[in-house]
């Protein structure tokens, strides 16, 4: 309902009340906008990244204004009678007070990459599995997962999405199964599979992104694995922040106070670790925001197969839940929402062959807020292409 008022289609008493509400939410917003901006500024040991006071152990943030949420880096509160449901699990994760961890940063071991749509003419078929709603299919080299798209050209501090959110698992990582070793393979490589949200990046040159790395290592038949959370604003630098453990509940949420600043918030529910940072764009970048997305990655780095990517980790499954995106006018979008102007996409292997897929939405036994990642093939068993 609140899309189809959004868009104009009703029109009522009721659409002019919620305007109404829509213009004092927006003011409301710019506000907390400069707070985080001004507050946002303590610097870390990385140029252009900066990060907050930390809150009070005794603060209620479900009771705090805005403006206090803002001045400690605590994301954005979600309206509570629009999206009950996203309040809940906003409300969920700050009731948990967690530690603020603000250790020295390190540079990420890889890269994130913006998406761009494969080459199909290397064959591996078309994206399993299908969907049953009205999205558009597409397959990338290095993403899976669903990106919204507004009809935007160009950043607006009234339409740009402002942020987005989901909760998820840590996966498991390892590198592909071998039947032949009764174990798993070594590659000689690391595997990733990175869970992220974020703004921009499918088909454009940025992407401001926050989430945890799963790695899966085997050098000279030495497995290792590592697990972390990070925050980049692709093509700037990615910085790694606290370790977390496989099977820990993430909470994780993006936003922007502009189209050259944004921060990320980074929440271990398992082991009550947070941490906030803001980022400057890079040079030459700004954020249009008409982008949101809910992605698993395979990234970029030093140790890069033909196509500039490190190999999937053999992460076997990955549950998201609560993920939504809210732009500055209100409108919440989900990854279930059946329109054409969200995009549903899996991953390939520099062979062509699909290694990593969503499912989403009600009639694929999904709810509208939910996301179900699946690896198959040769991420699974005997390792992909190089």
């Amino acid at each position: 309902m609140l899309f189809l008022l959004r868009k104009g289609l009703l029109v009522s008493p009721l659409v002019s009340l919620l305007a109404g509400v829509a213009g004092i939410a927006s003011a409301h917003n710019e506000a907390a906008r400069a707070i985080y901006e001004a507050s946002g500024s303590i610097p870390t040991n990385i140029e252009g990244v900066h990060t907050f006071p930390a809150p009070p152990r005794d603060l209620d943030a479900l009771s705090a204004s805005d403006e206090t949420l803002a001045s400690y880096g605590l994301p954005p509160r979600p309206d509570r009678a629009a999206d009950p449901a996203g309040y809940r699990s906003w409300a969920e994760a700050m009731r948990l007070r967690p530690e603020r961890w603000n250790g020295t940063l390190t540079v990420r071991k890889a890269t994130g990459s913006s998406a761009r749509v494969a080459d199909d003419s290397q064959g591996g078929g078309a994206a399993w599995p299908a969907s049953s709603n009205a999205v558009t299919n597409s397959n990338t080299p290095n993403w899976s997962g669903v990106v919204h798209q507004l009809p935007l050209t160009s950043y607006s501090p009234t339409q740009s999405f402002y942020w987005v959110t989901a909760q998820f698992t840590v996966p498991v990582a390892q590198q592909a199964f071998s039947s032949a070793a009764s174990g798993n393979i070594c590659d000689g490589d690391s595997d990733f599979a990175a869970n992220w949200v974020g703004l921009d990046g499918y088909n454009q040159a940025d992407v401001l992104q926050g989430g945890t790395d799963s790695i899966a290592t085997c050098k000279s038949n030495v497995h290792s694995t590592s697990y972390y959370a990070w925050a980049e604003w692709y093509p700037g630098g990615s910085i790694r922040q606290f370790f977390v453990n496989p099977g820990d509940d993430m909470y994780v949420e993006v936003w922007n106070t502009g189209d050259r600043n944004g921060c990320a918030f980074i929440e271990d529910k398992t082991t009550r670790l947070s941490a906030t940072y803001c980022l400057t764009a890079p040079a030459g970048i700004t954020l249009k925001g008409n982008q949101a997305e809910y992605i698993l990655e395979r990234c970029g780095g030093d140790t890069l197969t033909a196509n500039h990517y490190f190999p999937l980790a053999n992460y076997i499954s990955s549950v998201w839940n609560q993920a939504k995106a809210q732009t500055f006018n209100d409108v919440i979008y989900y990854p279930g929402l059946t329109t054409s102007t969200s995009y549903l996409l899996s991953m390939r292997d520099d062979g062509g062959v699909t290694i990593s897929t969503p499912t989403v939405g009600a009639a694929n036994g999904v709810g509208p807020y939910s996301i179900w990642f699946q690896n198959l093939g040769c991420s699974v068993t005997g390792g992909c292409a190089p």
